[in-house]
């Protein structure tokens, strides 16, 4: 326990210290969870949450084209946001670029 515990932290350090640069991106991909996280009153005000599976094509600081996948949350009602061939705002990891998530949270 105590080393699931040490491990959580260590990778939540190497998180906080990671470089973050803002490009814009390509939804090349994204296939939505069938499970909604709210209760009754935020589905009904439009306000739960889903995650998308989101593969996106950016280009990196030196111009390299990279192509990256990751499970993001977002807003249910922003779905026709995330369709093949949209463009989104997001932040990478310099130092990896397979991590990155969303700049704005929509």
């Amino acid at each position: 326990m105590i080393t699931a515990i040490i491990l959580i932290q260590i990778s939540s350090a190497k998180r906080s210290k990671l470089t973050w640069v803002e490009t814009n991106a390509e939804i090349t991909a994204s296939e939505f969870s069938s499970h909604t996280s709210g209760n009754d009153i935020s589905r009904a005000r439009g306000e739960s949450s889903r995650k998308v599976k989101l593969t996106v094509t950016f280009k990196l600081k030196n111009g390299e084209t990279y192509q990256a996948t990751r499970k993001v949350w977002t807003a249910t009602k922003n779905r026709s946001m995330f369709e093949q061939g949209k463009w989104v705002s997001i932040d990478y990891a310099e130092e990896d670029p397979k991590i990155f998530r969303l700049h704005y949270q929509l």
